[in-house]
C-alpha cells in the first residue's frame, strides 16, 4: 500500500510557461512521484509522492538537473518578503522613470539629438551597465542554452549582443534596462499572487473530524478518503467538499 504525501517545493529560476514544463517533466521522472503540478506565479511545485521511495534530495537534484534551483526553505520566506517590501514602493517610481525615459528618447530622436548625445557618453558607462545589471539574466540564458532550451529572455539577450557588436551602446543599455524593469514588475505581480494564495491557504483547515464506528477522531486532511463521514461543529470551517448527510447550518462560501 503506497503512503502518498503532498509536498510543496519552492522553485527558483522559472520565467515562462516553458520553464514550468521542464520542471514538471524533471520531477515527474523521479521514482515514486505520483503527480506534480508546477505553478509559475507561486514559484513552487505541488507534488504527490510515495515517501518510502522518494526523498526531497532526489527531487532537488531533478530540479537542479533541469537548470533551476530549490532555495533553502528556512530563508526563502524572509527573502520573498524583503523583495516584496522593496518592490511595492519602487514600482511607481520605476514606471514613471521608464515612461519619462521613453519620452525623452522619442523627443531626442525627433530632434535628431540621439547621435550627438551618444557620442558624448563614454562607451564604458553603458557597457558597464549592461554587464552589471544584465549578468544574472545572461547567466540564466547561457545555462538554458547549454541545455538546448530557449526562454523568454533569450531573444532580448540576442538583441543586446547585436547592439554591442554594431557599437550601439545606449541601445544595449536601454534593452537591459527594459528587461530589469520588466523583471521587477513581474516579481511584484508574482509576489502579490503568492500572498493571495498564501492567505487563502491559511484559511483552509489542516485537520478534519471523522466519525468511524460511532467514534470521532481528528486526522490530517490528507487522510480523508471518499466515503468518510466528516463532523463539522458550529463555528468551524468545513475542511473538505462533500454531501450533507444531516443537520443544517448557514455557511460563508466565499
Amino acid at each position: 500500500m503506497k503512503e502518498l504525501e503532498r509536498l510543496e517545493v519552492p522553485v527558483r529560476g522559472m520565467d515562462c510557461a516553458e520553464c514550468t514544463r521542464h520542471v514538471q517533466q524533471a520531477i515527474a521522472g523521479v521514482r515514486g512521484v505520483q503527480s506534480v503540478e508546477v505553478l509559475l506565479a507561486s514559484e513552487k511545485a505541488i507534488i504527490q509522492l510515495d515517501r518510502r521511495t522518494t526523498t526531497l534530495p532526489a527531487i532537488r537534484r531533478a530540479i537542479e538537473s533541469a537548470g533551476y534551483s530549490v532555495p533553502d526553505e528556512a530563508i526563502a520566506p524572509a527573502r520573498a518578503s524583503r523583495l516584496a517590501g522593496l518592490s511595492r514602493p519602487l514600482l511607481p517610481w520605476l514606471t514613471f522613470g521608464l515612461g519619462g525615459l521613453l519620452l525623452l528618447i522619442v523627443v531626442a530622436e525627433a530632434l535628431d539629438l540621439v547621435d550627438p548625445i551618444s557620442a558624448g557618453i563614454p562607451a564604458w558607462i553603458p557597457i558597464g551597465f549592461v554587464v552589471i545589471i544584465g549578468f544574472p539574466v545572461f547567466r540564466n540564458v547561457v545555462r538554458m542554452a547549454l541545455r538546448g532550451r530557449v526562454i523568454a529572455h533569450t531573444l532580448m539577450s540576442l538583441g543586446v549582443l547585436a547592439a554591442l557588436l554594431v557599437g550601439q551602446w545606449l541601445a544595449a543599455a536601454l534593452i537591459v534596462f527594459l528587461m530589469w524593469v520588466g523583471d521587477a514588475i513581474e516579481r511584484y505581480t508574482a509576489g502579490t499572487a503568492r500572498r493571495a494564495v498564501r492567505s487563502l491557504t491559511e484559511l483552509m483547515p489542516q485537520t478534519a473530524r471523522l466519525e468511524r464506528d460511532g467514534q470521532e477522531s481528528e486526522v490530517p486532511i490528507s487522510q480523508v478518503r471518499v466515503g468518510d463521514v466528516v463532523v463539522v461543529r458550529p463555528g468551524e470551517r468545513i475542511p473538505v467538499d462533500g454531501v450533507v448527510e444531516g443537520g443544517s447550518a448557514t455557511l460563508d462560501v466565499s
